[in-house]
């Protein structure tokens, strides 16, 4: 064997070495991918019946129902922002009558009402 055919060689094995490194990284990148999508590919039958699950999820009804259901959630925030408003308004005025109700008797006093 020459010095040409061992580079060509050893070029061949790296180019086979470094494709097959590269497989398993998309393979493992893949898998990871599918399971923080709650996806477990180690058992394909699994796997199938979770992606039956998501295309169920994909149905035009389903996404309607999730939008119903964010309006209704969205809602509900506005009223409990709104009421914690009222409540605070509420209890400033009441404050502030408080007040006047316990300083009536100095301001009938000291200011002149004609």
């Amino acid at each position: 064997m020459t010095e040409q055919d061992q580079q060509a060689q050893v070029r061949r094995s790296v180019a086979a070495i470094a494709d097959r490194a590269a497989e398993r990284a998309a393979k493992r990148a893949v898998a990871d991918m599918m399971l923080a999508l709650g996806i477990d590919v180690s058992d394909p039958i699994e796997a199938q019946k979770q992606f039956a699950v998501l295309r169920e999820l994909a149905n035009p009804r389903t996404i309607k129902n999730l939008q119903w259901l964010d309006s209704l959630h969205t809602a509900s925030e506005r009223v409990a922002e709104t009421s914690w408003r009222t409540m605070t308004k509420v209890i400033v005025t009441a404050g502030l009558g408080l007040v006047a109700l316990v300083t009536r008797e100095y301001w009938s006093n000291h200011i002149p009402w004609k």
